[in-house]
């Protein structure tokens, strides 16, 4: 079992998903239906412990994104997961304390327009919560609030999705005007400015939606699909899909796009132009399981294609969607770049 050090503080992250239980970690593959998303790899004598109970999600940012400090915690003794997500328009920034727990200076999470933010989601079960609350001071250092959609995993999305955040008595380090954020500053230099007396400091807004007492249910969604190649409606793989999903709309998501050697195309994600495809919308949960399986086939993954979580544009509305882009530790995909972006390429129409 790992320990937590402060001065290492967030602290390391798991490897992937991750189930936590009776002090070991095990690996964890997303899949299945919002009740029952996780499958544990290599069967274990915990691998069923989440099983049949209310797990309770929430955004993990700081040190309770650590499996060390989640065992510090106890969480592992009924089984909590940490599970990879994705936000915008939120930014991880320290504070201008340390921690009467462990003594290291520790974050919290502000409006960053634009930020797109790689964080881990926590879950834990129901009776575990007043456990959470305590060992993250809510009420005293935290507030428990709404910040917006997280997608996980590329496989589900949490909705306004929880998190611990600042209260109207929040103070938070800045340097030259600006708060310090996460990993820009770390904890040896945030410390360093702390212990050197009288930091320069500004104020920060509690989260919309902050939640006196309790905790909602929050429960996983099924994320849309983009697909842009011969699974798109009308195209020669669609049949294989279309019973699963509805069509929502057309869209596009940046990135760039190959007319293959062997007939189809592949898209790379983030930099260069535009993918054009459309938006699909499971059926429902059982559909979700169905559609993504057949997918993962379809598309070879890991071999060839990998799923990965996108920001789909359609008109001025952007939102979370899985996508499969090509594996690029293959190499770069063979063939000819679209310079269009669509598919099939009407360039050679």
């Amino acid at each position: 079992m790992s320990r937590f050090d402060p001065t290492t503080y967030p602290g390391p992250r798991p490897s992937g998903a991750t189930l936590l239980y009776a002090g070991r970690e095990w690996p964890v593959r997303l899949g299945g239906t919002r009740k029952a998303p996780l499958n544990v790899e290599p069967a274990a004598s915990g691998a069923a412990v989440l099983e049949d109970r209310a797990v309770r999600w929430s955004v993990a940012y700081g040190s309770t994104a650590s499996p060390g400090r989640l065992f510090d915690k106890g969480l592992d003794v009924r089984g909590a997961v940490l599970l990879p997500g994705l936000v915008e328009g939120w930014a991880p920034v320290w504070e201008a304390r340390r921690t009467a727990s462990t003594g290291a200076v520790p974050l919290t999470l502000i409006r960053s327009p634009g930020t797109l933010l790689e964080l881990w989601v926590l879950g834990v079960v129901e009776d575990d919560t007043d456990l959470l609350d305590a060992s993250e001071g809510r009420g005293v250092n935290y507030a428990l609030g709404r910040t917006s959609e997280v997608a996980v995993g590329s496989r589900f999305v949490l909705p306004a999705a929880l998190a611990y955040g600042p209260t109207l008595g929040t103070r938070l380090l800045a340097d030259a005007g600006d708060v310090c954020i996460q990993p820009a500053y770390d904890q040896a230099r945030v410390g360093a400015m702390v212990d050197a007396g009288d930091p320069v400091t500004v104020g920060a807004d509690p989260l919309p939606a902050c939640i006196d007492e309790g905790w909602p249910p929050t429960p996983l969604d099924d994320l849309d699909l983009f697909v842009y190649g011969t699974l798109m409606p009308g195209q020669e793989r669609w049949e294989a899909i279309a019973e699963h999903v509805e069509v929502l709309t057309q869209a596009a998501v940046p990135g760039t796009l190959v007319s293959t050697f062997y007939g189809w195309p592949a898209a790379s994600f983030g930099a260069g132009g535009h993918v054009h495809g459309v938006l699909l919308r499971p059926r429902g949960s059982h559909a979700a399981q169905a559609l993504y399986e057949i997918v993962d086939r379809v598309e070879d993954v890991p071999s060839l294609f990998r799923r990965v979580t996108v920001r789909a544009e359609h008109g001025v509305t952007r939102t979370f969607a899985a996508a499969y882009a090509w594996n690029d530790a293959q190499g770069p995909a063979p063939g000819t770049p679209i310079r269009s972006g669509r598919w099939p390429d009407p360039a050679l129409a």
